[in-house]
């Protein structure tokens, strides 16, 4: 019995993990209805890295925001840096943003935004489809 108890204990946070990650994304994105992009590049004289730095910095103020489900950010080989901001309405987005033309937390990254090269665009969710690992390709939302 006690052999049995310590296997179970030992493989615990195992099970947890992945009953955590099979359920993650539906937990994260079954929030979302308001998908936010944003392509932009640095200022001459601002590395991809500096920005990569500051971009990610402004987790911080996200995640304050109300409404805020989450962010991908990612970097292309041409130095273009893309964010992918989730929200669960349109209000919140745009909420956020007015907060953000004031927010010290993002002060620094805009500073350092190309801004003439930047481009946004803002969705409303209609479906979601994912590979759940082992679960196989689902539907999230129709």
């Amino acid at each position: 019995m006690l052999k049995s108890l310590r296997t179970l204990l030992l493989s615990l946070p195992l099970l947890i993990f992945y009953a955590s990650n099979v359920h993650a994304l539906d937990l994260l994105t079954s929030k979302a209805s308001y998908i936010e992009v944003v392509i932009y590049k640095p200022k001459k004289g601002v590395t991809s890295n500096e920005l990569n730095k500051l971009a990610i910095d402004m987790n911080q103020f996200l995640k304050k925001q109300k409404g805020f489900v989450f962010r991908e950010y990612a970097v292309n080989d041409k130095g273009e840096h893309i964010d992918i901001v989730y929200w669960n309405s349109k209000e919140s987005a745009d909420n956020a943003q007015l907060a953000s033309q004031s927010s010290k937390a993002c002060a620094p990254a805009f500073e350092a935004i190309d801004m003439n090269s930047m481009i946004v665009y803002h969705f409303d969710s209609k479906s979601r489809f994912a590979n759940q690992g082992d679960h196989g390709p689902r539907s999230i939302i129709d």
